[in-house]
């Protein structure tokens, strides 16, 4: 019975770490979509702490933190940037765009 023990214990742990996790649809995260190239023209603000790049034509983004160096000498200023975003859908129905990468932030006309 001693040496089955050890031998029960592996089996369980191997079975665990090997067994897939079910999700249900109500668990699900909401659905992300890979980050893709952009170039994308508006104004940099500052609300509640995080950056915001406002388009002209409504759209918002968020600058995800790890930017937060890179665009905080351009805030309040309408801004170019160039980099990687994605969006995912909310659970509201609405969708968040989110800039997850600046390669290049610059001044606009």
């Amino acid at each position: 019975m001693k040496t089955l023990l050890p031998f029960a214990i592996a089996t369980f742990v191997a079975t665990a770490v090997v067994s897939p996790v079910i999700v249900s649809a109500e668990d699900a995260p909401a659905q992300q979509e890979e980050a893709k190239q952009i170039e994308v023209t508006g104004t940099l603000v500052k609300e509640d702490d995080k950056f915001k790049l406002k388009e002209g034509e409504g759209k918002v983004y968020l600058v995800t933190k790890n930017n937060d160096e890179k665009v905080s000498a351009f805030a309040d200023k309408k801004v170019k940037i160039v980099g990687k975003a994605k969006s995912k859908d909310m659970q509201n129905g609405k969708q968040l765009h989110m800039i997850v990468y600046v390669k290049t932030i610059a001044a606009a006309e």
